[in-house]
Formats: C-alpha cells, structure tokens, sequence
C-alpha cells in the first residue's frame, strides 16, 4: 500500500482522501507543513502534496528537509499554491519539487499530475510509475470517469461552501469587532479632547489676566517673550481641540444648519479673501474664476464656508511658492459646482480613497513637513454631504490635485 501525504488545509485534505482508494493507498494527513515533517519521521510516504506557503514552514524549507533525509529518497513532491503561474511553478521547481498544482483543482488534474511526475523518474522504491486511481475501477468508459470527477467535484463543492459560509461569519464578527472599536476610539478621542478643555481654558484665562496686569506693570522683555510663546501653543492647542470636538459634532448629526438663500459667488469670495495674505506669504497666485451667471442656493453660508476654507487651506498648504491656487465656480439647473484648483505635490492615486477618512495623513507623521489633525477634508466632506451634494478629488503625482463640489438646489439636511 502506498503512502500520500497531503498537508493542507482540511478541504484539500478531503478531496485527495476521495480521489484516491484506501484499498491501494493510505493518505496521511497534517495541518501544516511542521506537522508534515513530523510524519516523514515515522510513516515515509512515497507521494507529499504540501502547501507552498506555510506561516511556519514554508515549501522551500519542506522541500530541503525532504530532500536532505536518505529514507525520503525518490519521494514525489507536489506544491499546491493558490497562486498558479508560470513564475509560482519557477519558484516550486527551485525549491527541488517535482511540480505545482493550482487550488481548486479536481481530482482528474491531481490524478494526471501524479501520473506525469512519477514516469519522470520519480517512482518511488522500485515500485512502478502507474498509478492505482478510481479510473482503473470503473468500467473504462471515458462517461463513467467524468461522473466520477463531477461527483467528487460536487462534495469539494460541498466542502468549499461551508468554508465560504464560516469564512463570510467570522468576517462579519470581525467587522462587526471593527465597528465597537472605531466606536471606542471615537469615545476615547472625544472624552480626552472634552477633558482637555477644562486646564486649557484655566492656562488661556490666566495669559489673559497677565495680559492685562502687564499693561499696569510692564513685564521685562524676556518674560514677555515667554507669556507669548504660551499664548500662542494654548492657542493652537484650543484649536486642534475644538476641531476634534466640532467633528464628531458634526459626524453626530450634532450641528445645527440654517438654511437661506445664499450667493455662492459671494461666499467663495469671502474664503478668497480671508487666505489672501497665506497666499502671499508664499507668493502663490490666489484667483476665483466664475464660469457662469450664479443663481441663489438654499445652503447654510456658515458651515460652507467651512467646508472650501478647508479645501482652500490645504491647498495653499501643498502648493510650492510661486505656483497657483485657483477655485473655478459653474451654475446649473441641477446644482452648482465648485472647484478648487491647485498646482501642488499632487495626491497619489493609492491615497486618494482614503483622504476622507478623519485623522488620515498622507505621509507619516515623523516624515511630514506640514502640521494638521487630518479632519479637514473629512469635515468638508460631511458639510457638503449634508447638502446632498458630493465631493470628488481628480490628481497625479506632482501635478496638482482638484477638488470638485456639487451642490444640488433646494436640498439641505434638516439637523
């Protein structure tokens, strides 16, 4: 009787045990490959179908171990991989095994792979290279084989389904687990940013309170020196906090929106204005291109005006001295479309899907040149969302990046 050992995952197991009889031959079975190695010690199998990748052992070790073990001489090894290529079988060749197999695979193509591998000259121990299959049972009719494999092939059917059915619930729990964590996460960051206020707005209080003495007695320069200092990291410091505090407002259905009829033109205007100097100070050219004639939108000026400050910031922000920052604005039937335009570093496409997530930094924050929490974008994103609008993002590598707004007429999230 010929030994096989397999050593894959118990789906794969199954269907080698059903392919070949017990009568002829004994399948050995293993988890893993470390298991594997273990049987070759005591049961010398002629024929080992084992997995390419392995978290402990992987194919190459396996194979060298075999191949290294004078009882284990003229064994066949066969790699079952789930990635098949003509590379992947390069790489299981190198490795000193006999050949590859591709998962899933029927029992007619491990039949045919056994076969070819043991008439190269990999006939175990003098034994013969023909294979004892269920084939050689049947009545020989060429029918009689094929509903053989298609039976065989519809319990591996079977098989693949329960996995596939305990696979999909351990990722739902898993989802579900990624879930309360984001939601943990959220609760921490917002508790300890509420906490923060507290000794923050006790340190601002008292830089305003020495703020005033000093006007009655005037502090030395150096101490001067130190007061603004700590006035202006509370500062920022009270910002980054409100920030956190006003997204997850926001992401809450928290805020507020009062809707009138407003001129886009105007407000886009207003953030112009308001970055105008930022822009200067870079020696960037800061224009608004109107398109079209524009109609009044029912939207909320505040919160939009937030919305393409951020936009407007972060592309200031990314863009080199001497370049250009533009915002274009288009009026429809449907909605206006705003947008803003710059000539900076450019967003890789692998990042862009992920700009909107809040706290997300493109480049790693011991790497990056630029401060910021990473919820600008997330925040412009919920506002312009909560006008039933959209926000999409168009850019390459060193050539700009635009962000386009559409927002549609007579639509506001009631909150």
């Amino acid at each position: 009787m010929k030994k096989i050992l397999v050593a894959d995952c118990e789906l794969v197991r199954q269907l080698v045990k059903r392919t070949f009889p017990p009568g002829d031959y004994l399948v050995l079975e293993a988890g893993d490959n470390v298991t594997a190695l273990e049987i070759t010690k005591k049961e010398i199998p002629e024929l080992m179908l084992v997995a390419m990748d392995d978290s402990q052992v992987d194919g190459k070790e396996l194979c060298r171990a075999i191949r290294d073990d004078p009882a284990l001489i003229g064994a066949v090894i066969i790699m079952l991989t789930a990635d098949f290529t003509d590379e992947e079988r390069e790489k299981a060749l190198d490795m000193e095994a006999d050949d590859c197999i591709a998962k899933p695979f029927s029992p007619l193509v491990l039949l045919e792979v056994v076969q070819a591998c043991l008439q190269k000259g990999g006939a175990p121990r003098g034994e013969g290279s023909e294979v004892s299959s269920p084939r050689h049972a049947l009545t020989g009719k060429e029918a009689d084989f094929q509903d053989y494999e298609r039976s065989q092939l519809l319990l591996y059917a079977d098989d693949f389904a329960k996995v596939y059915k305990e696979k999909t619930h351990e990722l739902k729990k898993a989802g579900r687990r990624i879930k309360e964590l984001e939601h943990i996460k959220d609760a921490f960051v917002a508790t300890v940013s509420h906490e923060i206020r507290t000794p923050l707005s006790l340190i601002l209080g008292y830089i305003n309170l020495i703020n005033e003495l000093k006007k009655v007695h005037p502090l030395d320069n150096a101490l001067a020196d130190y007061i603004s200092r700590i006035e202006t990291a509370s500062n920022k410091l009270d910002d980054m906090v409100k920030q956190i505090l006003e997204f997850f407002k926001l992401r809450a259905g928290l805020v507020r929106y009062q809707k009138l009829d407003i001129s886009i033109q105007n407000l886009l205007e207003s953030v112009i204005d308001d970055f105008r100097r930022d822009a200067e100070a870079k020696e960037l050219h800061l224009e608004l291109k109107v398109l079209s004639e524009m109609n009044p939108l029912l939207a909320s000026w505040e919160r939009l005006n937030i919305a393409f400050s951020h936009l407007v910031r972060n592309a200031i922000i990314f863009t080199p001295a001497g370049e250009k920052v533009w915002i274009e604005a288009c009026d429809s039937r449907e909605g206006i479309t705003v947008k803003v335009c710059d000539t900076g570093s450019g967003i890789h496409p692998d990042e862009q899907e992920n700009i909107f997530s809040p706290f997300y930094q493109v480049t790693d924050f011991l790497e990056r040149e630029v401060g910021g929490l990473g919820l600008g974008l997330p925040v412009a994103k919920h506002i312009v969302e909560d006008h039933g609008g959209t926000i999409t993002v168009e850019s390459s590598v060193g050539e700009g990046a635009v962000f386009t707004v559409f927002l549609p007429r007579a639509h506001v999230r009631e909150i």
